[in-house]
């Protein structure tokens, strides 16, 4: 499970150095030491499930309630406690729970219009991990200049902080956080162990590609195969990001456009990232305005949801989910940016 080898690896400060490799930016190491102080590993990880399972429940309740105060809490449990992101995820125990909760905040100050509790909070996420750095595409959009180097800011200054306080200082946890970026490069893109469980495009055409013509690869291609998808997804960010500054959609669908990026993208996204599609899912879900287009993303949103536990291709964890749900995510990212271009301005995007 990740929280204990994540939460384990933290305990004492010194994360990146141990037989069970470690990733993350410091950061999140440094939340992780805290939480490793509520008691026992174990005891930790039923509090930070609580705590998750809490907050989840919050953010879902807030888009879904209704009159009914047992219909609401049947719309939390249905669409949100049992959906696969969520099982998936406490599953896992992994520290994209974490994430969630930041960004959860971040949008919900934002939106209140409190950057005092905003830039802080979107900070924090960048500092945990770097994609979480896409949403500054708000404050550029809304000219918040000022913010925006804030926020870089104190990312920046968690980050080294952070680093400061490990084991062996800056130096030695840069590292090792080298180290553990290349061990990641290389058991879980090159040696494929990211295909387990995961929804990224890059893994799903992988396997179609090995299920065809089987795992061996001639020398060089796979490795030209990872260079080649590294800078075409730099091109689909800035063509995104670009198509949401000049776009007059909905908040929502800007924001689902951001986070399907973030699944659909990188080499190995894992299926607890999907956790990260609520934020624009519930947002949807309780718009009051409805649109024409509104019932084909409610059907890919319940049939991106729903648990696909169908074992294929011959090994134990890499089942016809791989391939499924990329062709959902995609499909909806599709839509998405149809429909933000035909609302975008006619002037363009002006600083």
């Amino acid at each position: 499970m990740d929280f204990y080898n994540a939460t384990g690896n933290a305990r004492d400060l010194d994360p990146y150095f141990k037989p069970i490799t470690s990733n993350y930016f410091p950061f999140a190491y440094l939340l992780l030491f805290f939480v490793s102080l509520l008691g026992s590993l174990e005891d930790a990880r039923q509090i930070y499930f609580v705590a998750l399972t809490s907050f989840f429940a919050f953010w879902c309740y807030r888009g879904l309630k209704v009159q009914s105060r047992p219909v609401s809490i049947l719309n939390v449990v249905s669409i949100g406690l049992v959906s696969f992101p969520f099982l998936i995820l406490l599953d896992r125990g992994n520290a994209e729970g974490l994430l969630f909760i930041n960004l959860g905040l971040f949008f919900i100050y934002y939106k209140k219009g409190e950057p005092k509790l905003y830039i802080p909070l979107l900070a924090s996420a960048i500092a945990m991990k770097l994609y979480p750095a896409v949403f500054l595409v708000y404050l550029l959009g809304d000219r918040k200049f000022k913010e925006i180097l804030q926020t870089l800011g104190i990312a920046a200054a968690l980050t080294v902080g952070s680093a400061m306080l490990m084991v062996g200082g800056v130096a030695r946890t840069l590292e090792g956080l080298q180290r553990g970026l290349v061990y990641y490069r290389d058991e879980y893109v090159l040696l494929g162990a990211g295909r387990s469980f995961g929804h990224s495009l890059f893994g799903m055409l992988r396997v179609t590609r090995e299920a065809i013509f089987g795992s061996d690869w001639a020398p060089g291609v796979l490795e030209a195969f990872v260079s080649g998808w590294g800078y075409l997804t730099v091109l689909a960010f800035l063509g995104l990001t670009y198509l949401t500054l000049i776009s007059r959609g909905k908040e929502w669908k800007k924001t689902a456009v951001f986070v399907l990026s973030f699944c659909l993208f990188p080499h190995v996204s894992p299926d607890y990232r999907m956790i990260l599609l609520f934020l624009p899912f519930i947002q949807f879900l309780s718009d009051p305005e409805a649109e024409a287009g509104d019932l084909q993303y409610a059907v890919l949103i319940g049939l991106i949801l729903v648990p696909k536990p169908f074992h294929y291709f011959g090994t134990s964890d890499t089942g016809i989910a791989t391939i499924v749900n990329p062709l959902l995510l995609a499909t909806l990212l599709i839509l998405l940016c149809r429909d933000l271009w035909m609302s975008r301005s006619k002037t363009g995007w002006k600083i």
